[in-house]
C-alpha cells in the first residue's frame, strides 16, 4: 500500500515549533522534506531498527538524488500527540518535533499553506541500527500543502483521496527509470564492445562494410539509445523532481558522469571518428595520432558508461 499521510500541529500556545506525524503503508522507510520539492531540501526519514524501535534521520537533499546526512540533527523523536488517529493501512510512522522556522530556510507560512512533501519505500535501509544508515530511492512520493498559519490553531493531514495520486505517480516514476536504465544498459554495456570487435576482427572479412556498420552501431544505435535515456529521466526528474527544464542530468554525482559521458566523450568520440576517417590514406606508413586518439577515447568511453551503469543501479 503506497498511502502516504502527513499530520503537522503547531500550537498557538508555544508557535515557535511544529509537531509533523509521518506515516506510510510500505514498511521500508519514510521521510518528510520541508518545501515544495527536493532542490535543497532538509528531511526527515524514519525506519524500523532491527529491535523494532523507530531510527529517524534529518537529512539534506542538494536535488534529486539520495540526501546527505545533515551534520546537526535540529528536531525530537516524540511520541503521536493523542489528538492523531494512525490510518489502518499504516505500516511505518514516526513524529518529530523541530522548529517552525529556521531549519535550512525553511519557514512556516504565517499566511497560508506551507509546502511538504512525503517519500516511502518498502526496502529498509542498510545497517538499519545506525543513523547514518544508507536508503534506497523512493517508490511512492507525493507534495501537499498544509496551513499551520495563525491566528487559528490548526491540524492539517492529507485527504485519503490523494493515496491514489501518490501511487499513480510512483508506478510512472518507476517505468521512467527502468526505460532510462535499459537504454543506457543497452548503448553502453551492449553496443560498444560490439563496435569494437567490428573495427578490430571484422575489417578483412567484411571489406568496406566494417565501416559502415561500426558507425550505425555506435552513432544511431547506441547515440539514439542515448537519447531516449536521457529523455526519460529528464521528464521523470523534472516533473516530479520539481527541477528546473535541463538540470535533472547533473543532479546526482550519477546524474554528473552520465552528463559528462553524454555531452562530452561520446560527441568528442564522434568527431574523432568523422576526422579518422576524413583523413585516412592508403597510401601512409603509420597510424597517425589522430586515430590512436579515436580509439582511446573510444575506450575511456566505454569504461566511462559502465561506470555509469554501475552508480546509477547503486544509487536508485
Amino acid at each position: 500500500d503506497g498511502t502516504l499521510c502527513l499530520t503537522a500541529t503547531r500550537d498557538a500556545s508555544n508557535p515557535y515549533f511544529i509537531t509533523l506525524t509521518v506515516e506510510s503503508g510500505l514498511g521500508g522507510w519514510v521521510a518528510v522534506g520541508l518545501g515544495a520539492n527536493m532542490t535543497k531540501t532538509t528531511m526527515y526519514v524514519g525506519w524500523e531498527s532491527s529491535a523494532g524501535t523507530m531510527m529517524v534521520s534529518q537529512r539534506f537533499a542538494l536535488g534529486h538524488g539520495i540526501p546527505s546526512l545533515s551534520p546537526t540533527q535540529t528536531f525530537d523523536l516524540v511520541d503521536t500527540p493523542p489528538g492523531v488517529a494512525i490510518l489502518a493501512s499504516t505500516n511505518l510512522a514516526f513524529t518529530v518535533r523541530l522548529p517552525a522556522s529556521g531549519v535550512e530556510r525553511f519557514n512556516v507560512s504565517e499566511s497560508g499553506p506551507t509546502s511538504f512533501i512525503l517519500g516511502s519505500s518498502s526496502w529498509p535501509p542498510l545497517f538499519r541500527d545506525s543513523p547514518t544508515a544508507k536508503f534506497t530511492r523512493h517508490e511512492a512520493r507525493g507534495p501537499l500543502q498544509l496551513d499551520l498559519s495563525f491566528p487559528a490553531d490548526q491540524t492539517s493531514a492529507a485527504p485519503s483521496a490523494s493515496s491514489s495520486a501518490v501511487v499513480t505517480a510512483a508506478a510512472r516514476a518507476r517505468a521512467l527509470r527502468r526505460a532510462h536504465g535499459a537504454c543506457m544498459t543497452a548503448a553502453w554495456a551492449g553496443v560498444p564492445p560490439a563496435a569494437v570487435f567490428l573495427a578490430r576482427y571484422m575489417k578483412s572479412r567484411l571489406g568496406h562494410l566494417w565501416f559502415r556498420a561500426h558507425v550505425a552501431l555506435f552513432v544511431y544505435v547506441a547515440g539514439g539509445l542515448t537519447v531516449a535515456g536521457l529523455a526519460c529521466i529528464e521528464a521523470e526528474v523534472a516533473r516530479w523532481g520539481g527541477t528546473a527544464p535541463g538540470t535533472a542530468l547533473v543532479n546526482s554525482p550519477h546524474g554528473a558522469v552520465g552528463a559528462v559521458l553524454a555531452v562530452a566523450l561520446f560527441p568528442l568520440q564522434i568527431a574523432l571518428g568523422a576526422a579518422s576517417n576524413w583523413l585516412w590514406s592508403p597510401d601512409r606508413s603509420a597510424v597517425p595520432w589522430w586515430d590512436r586518439l579515436h580509439w582511446w577515447v573510444g575506450r575511456l568511453a566505454s569504461l566511462w558508461g559502465l561506470v555509469a551503469i554501475v552508480m546509477g543501479v547503486l544509487e536508485y
